[in-house]
Order: C-alpha cells, then structure tokens, then sequence
C-alpha cells in the first residue's frame, strides 16, 4: 500500500485490453483507498502520452476506454483536457478570430455573448454543454425574447462551438447538434431545437 493505495488487483478491461504496465495497450486497475474501491483506466493518446482516469465502478471505465479505443481507431479521438476550457474562456477567442466584422456587427456578436449567453454558459465547460441543456435554454429564451433574437443567438452560440470543433476540442457530432437553425416563430423555435436534440442525441452519446 502506497499514501492509502492498495493497488494489488490489477485486471484487464476486456480480451483487448491489456495488462496494466502494458505500453501498447489501455488496461484497468483495481485500486482501494480507505477502504473505497476505484477503477482505473489507463491508456495512451496517438501520440505515445500515457493518460488515466478513475471510475467507482468497472462497467464504467471499460465503456470509457471503449470509446477512446474506438475513437483511435476511426481517427477521432480527441484530448478531454481540451475541452476543460469554459464557454466563458473560450467565447472571447471566438469574437477575437472575428476581426473583419463591421464595428456594429461586432458590438452586436458582444452584446449576445455579455446578455444571453455569459449568464448561463460562462462557467460550463465545452465538455459540458449537455443536448437537454441546450434545449431548455432555447425553450427558456423563446418565451422571454423574439424569434429573430432566438435565431441570431442561437446561431452565435454554433458558431462558438463550431471553432471549438475545428480546434479539436469538440466532436464533430456536437456541433451539427448545437447549429441546427431555428424557425422564425416563437413555438417553431422551440419544437424544432427539440428536433435537433433528440435526432442527435445517440450520435453525440457516441463520441
């Protein structure tokens, strides 16, 4: 035992996990502390940089290295640090990268961000903008402001996490979610979010 550590049982995620201390492969330890029991997951980025992250239960870390390992398969891994960025961090840039606006149109894109987005967004990180978040925020602005005001926040809102994608902090899945325009009336609006949200939602679980 190891600063509380019983990390005596090490086994592996499936027939194509391996061992932990494998270097090729990602693998599962069992791992005790004050009489709590975690799961493990360890495995490697394409790029050689060994990476881990813990679970309460092994179901749990074997669907997560799951979809890393498929996800290096199909060349669609992506860093999880790198969503750890908030929206509120990462809007900024957004706007920045936005240097041949108009100065209006640019004090529009900030006056969205500073009212309607900020407030609810500004401390969530990318990794946490959630399908049924977006869709009672959308709801929520449908009820309070127009159509039109809905359309062009919304369609900030994508744009912002449209960059994130091209970053590669986001899936490309993710994004189509958030940008799917909405109507120009007040109940449409609402509705046909719902429509992107649910259409999506498996594809979005996936990545």
């Amino acid at each position: 035992m190891v600063g509380g550590w019983d990390a005596t049982a090490t086994l592996p995620a499936s027939s194509s996990h391996g061992e932990a201390g494998d270097d090729q492969v990602a693998s599962i330890e069992k791992r005790t502390r004050n009489g709590k029991i975690s799961w493990r997951a360890m495995y490697r980025e394409p790029d050689g940089t060994q990476r881990s992250r813990s679970f309460p239960r092994r179901v749990d870390a074997e669907r997560f290295l799951t979809t890393v390992e498929h996800s290096k398969m199909v060349g669609s891994y992506l860093d999880p640090s790198l969503a750890r960025v908030t929206v509120g961090q990462w809007a900024p840039q957004w706007l920045a990268g936005k240097a041949n606006l108009k100065p209006t149109t640019a004090e529009r894109y900030a006056g969205i961000l500073r009212e309607h987005i900020e407030p609810r967004w500004g401390g969530v990180r990318l990794a946490d903008v959630t399908h049924a978040a977006v869709q009672a925020w959308i709801s929520d602005l449908a009820a309070r402001v127009s159509p039109a005001t809905v359309r062009k926040v919304h369609q900030v809102f994508g744009q912002i996490l449209g960059l994130a994608v091209k970053d590669g902090r986001l899936a490309r899945t993710r994004r189509r979610l958030w940008t799917c325009l909405v109507s120009s009336s007040p109940s449409a609006a609402t509705s046909a979010t719902t429509g992107c949200v649910t259409s999506l939602a498996t594809a979005v679980s996936r990545d």
